[in-house]
C-alpha cells in the first residue's frame, strides 16, 4: 500500500453500483495512486444491502482506532444509512453524504491532513463544485 504515517486517516468510498470503484479510479487516473488507503464499496442491491452492510463493517473494523473518512454518494439512501448503521457513535469514524470526483480529488490533495480537516475539506470541495454554469433565462 502508500506510504502512512501511523494515523494517516484511511478512506472509505460507499456508493450505488457503479459509482464508489468508478470515481476511486478517476482519481488514480489524474492523480497516480492515492497516498491514503483507500477501499471502495459498490452498493449493489441484486447482492443484497446484507453482503454490502458486512463488508463495510469490515472495512471500518473493530478498532475504536480507526481514523476513517467515509464518503457516501446520498445522504439517506440506503449505501449511507448502511454506513451510519456501522459506525454508531464512534468517534473514530467522520462520514460525508455528496461523493463526487471534486470531493474525492481534494482529499487525496490533502492527504496529509487529520481526520475532521479532511471531513472538513470534503463537504467544502462538494459544495463549492455544485453550480449551475449557465446563467437563468
Amino acid at each position: 500500500g502508500p506510504p502512512q504515517r501511523a494515523m494517516s486517516p484511511r478512506l472509505l468510498l460507499v456508493a450505488h453500483a457503479p459509482l464508489a470503484s468508478a470515481l476511486a479510479t478517476a482519481a488514480k487516473t489524474i492523480l497516480g495512486p492515492p497516498m491514503l488507503s483507500t477501499v471502495a464499496i459498490d452498493f449493489d442491491h441484486a447482492r443484497a444491502e446484507g453482503g454490502a452492510a458486512r463488508e463495510i463493517v469490515a472495512a471500518l473494523g473493530p478498532s475504536a482506532h480507526a481514523n476513517t473518512l467515509v464518503l457516501v454518494d446520498v445522504a439517506g439512501a440506503s449505501p449511507c444509512n448502511s454506513v451510519l448503521r456501522a459506525a454508531g457513535d464512534r468517534r473514530d469514524i467522520e462520514i460525508v453524504a455528496g461523493l463526487s470526483l471534486a470531493m474525492l480529488l481534494r482529499v487525496y490533495n490533502y492527504y496529509d491532513s487529520d481526520l475532521a480537516t479532511l471531513a472538513t475539506l470534503a463537504a467544502e470541495a462538494g459544495s463549492r463544485s455544485t453550480a449551475r454554469l449557465t446563467p437563468p433565462a
